[in-house]
């Protein structure tokens, strides 16, 4: 029951559902097309969900290095991004913030590999 009420109140949730949520899609879709072009080449689904998660962590790498980066490099627009923004009151202005901090994240992601 312990684990059951800290998933209700774990703040990321939601994002955790949609894991499985697309992996049984990615593997419908998958097995649908295997069945409507047999003579296809597919790869099979450990394959593809292998080549999935390897992307995946590289791509969690290369953010953690980013983060890890501002965090050296800019100590307090860090701090001001882990203590004030999650608590912004303006919910349009954040959003704004959110998508140019992603962005800047994903550029430099892209750029270290």
């Amino acid at each position: 029951m312990k684990i059951i009420n800290w998933f209700k109140n774990w703040k990321y949730r939601q994002e955790f559902i949609a894991i499985p949520i697309l992996l049984g899609t990615f593997y419908l879709v998958n097995f649908i097309f295997t069945i409507m072009f047999p003579n296809s080449a597919f790869f099979d689904f450990a394959s593809q969900i292998e080549t999935i998660i390897n992307n995946i962590v590289t791509f969690i790498v290369a953010i953690a290095v980013a983060n890890l980066s501002i965090r050296i490099s800019f100590p307090k627009i860090y701090k001001y991004l882990r203590e004030d923004f999650y608590d912004f009151k303006f919910i349009e202005q954040k959003n704004t913030y959110a998508v140019a901090i992603l962005i800047a994240f994903i550029i430099a992601a892209a750029l270290i590999f």
